[in-house]
């Protein structure tokens, strides 16, 4: 049973990493308020607030474990709504640049379900909390503080002002978080954040299953690979009946965003049955694409005065963009190591624990930057960074990376913990000044100092 250090917590944003911070701070604090822009119900389905929801969302068997320890039986749940479950060598047809992969069975399952059928499931459950309860239509305009602490939240709830406090604050706002600019507000500055772009955009959209059509598996996807395959795409099945067609396009190849373009850009895969899909079965929504997607790194690990009474936790720490990254599983396993955590500390008093000593769940890839072998090369304090630290894509038609840039290693594969063994197995905190880890997708990222984003 854990400890009960204070009375109230409060987490901005009531999405995917907002509900699991809730169910976990359930057990410890008597009462916990979600507070979130978007209006809500219980059955809400697709929100401003969650643009990329028309995407891909797949649970693959580590982010489902995670879950599983906060919701027992909530893969049961997932299925009886509709999500497919999937063997990841057997079910799954998947082409590389060099053919398609034997078709085996792995035993390692990823659940294919849309991200509203998932908020839905999981929203009823944290809801269903005796201690748990949901304010929405707000905007959160900054933080209340008093002597170094963090003590509430302040905004406007249509027309009115709207002010709250609470013993711990829970920053859960996910990927346009400002919670920079509102530490900035309270004299507390941020590192620029590590920021990737994968230079892939990606259009969805929904069709209904056609059971004439027998393609001999429940997903695939056709990867890009720089410089020669600027086109992708992948199909999940989803919600029972129907199939999720995602299609990329990379560099100078953007994905297609009207009905003509789809049809071109499936046609030209080598997996003819995503074009079979295409040709054949009822489209059951619009096409939803998404521009160039980033991962960014915002380094709250790295901040002496980070003030008391406030965590940071989800996408508004790591923001991974949705072709090459596990966002889901990375913040399950996030949620994870803050249930553990605050069994064992007083988390309000002691942020820094968390903050620190868990930063390296959240970034996914590893990447070795070998710059300071470069003549001439010096290095930038983080507080006196000016800007992000950008990682852009190679020139287009050099499938070699530049001498002297970073090397990317992903891991994150199958949703696997980073880290390696010795990592995933819960190293103590690292130092704030510790080289930070930088994310990309392998093969397609170098590193430039292009001030293109800021915090």
């Amino acid at each position: 049973m854990a400890a009960m250090y204070s009375d109230r917590a409060l987490v901005i944003g009531a999405g995917f990493a907002g509900l699991l911070a809730a169910r976990v701070l359930s057990e410890s604090y008597g009462d916990v308020v979600l507070v979130e822009r978007d209006a809500l119900t219980t059955d809400a389905g697709h929100r401003a607030g969650l643009p990329r929801a028309h995407h891909p969302h797949p649970l693959p068997a580590r982010g489902e474990q995670a879950l599983e320890a906060l919701f027992p039986r909530i893969g049961r749940e997932l299925e009886n709504a509709g999500a497919v479950r999937a063997d990841l060598g057997s079910d799954c047809l998947h082409h590389f640049p060099a053919g398609p992969a034997p078709r085996d069975h792995l035993g390692l399952s990823v659940l294919s379900v849309t991200r509203v059928t998932l908020d839905r499931i999981i929203r009823r459950r944290v809801l269903r909390l005796a201690n748990v309860s949901l304010v929405d239509g707000v905007t959160i305009d900054g933080l209340l503080h008093d002597r170094g602490a963090v003590t509430g939240v302040h905004g406007r709830r249509g027309d009115r002002p709207f002010t709250d406090y609470a013993d711990l604050v829970v920053d859960a706002s996910g990927r346009d978080s400002k919670l920079v600019s509102w530490l900035a507000e309270l004299g507390v500055h941020c590192p620029a954040p590590r920021i990737v772009h994968g230079h892939v955009t990606c259009s969805s959209r929904l069709y209904e299953v056609n059971r004439d059509l027998e393609l001999g598996w429940k997903n695939a996807c056709e990867i890009t690979h720089l410089p020669g395959t600027a086109r992708g795409g992948a199909v999940s099945s989803v919600d029972g009946s129907r199939w999720l067609v995602t299609l990329f396009g990379a560099e100078g190849d953007p994905a297609p965003a009207d009905d003509d373009g789809f049809l071109d850009h499936a046609t030209s895969l080598r997996c003819q049955g995503i074009a079979e899909i295409v040709k054949t079965a009822t489209p059951a929504s619009a096409i939803h694409h998404a521009g160039t997607p980033r991962t960014r790194w915002n380094r709250f690990h790295q901040v002496p005065d980070w003030p008391r009474g406030l965590l940071a936790i989800g996408d508004s720490v790591v923001s991974l963009d949705p072709v090459h990254g596990h966002g889901l599983t990375v913040t399950a396993l996030n949620c994870a190591d803050l249930r553990a955590l605050v069994r064992e500390h007083d988390l309000a008093g002691e942020p820094l624990v968390f903050q620190r000593g868990r930063q390296g769940r959240q970034v996914p890839v590893d990447v070795r930057d070998d710059r300071r072998s470069r003549p001439g090369h010096q290095d930038t304090p983080a507080a006196e960074a000016p800007a992000a630290v950008v990682l852009r894509p190679g020139a287009r038609g050099d499938s070699r990376q530049p001498a002297g840039l970073p090397r990317v290693r992903p891991r994150l594969a199958a949703g696997l913990p980073p880290g390696g063994p010795a990592q995933s197995g819960g190293a103590g905190p690292r130092a704030a000044g510790e080289e930070a880890q930088r994310t990309a997708p392998s093969g397609h990222s170098t590193v430039t100092g292009t001030p293109l984003d800021r915090a």
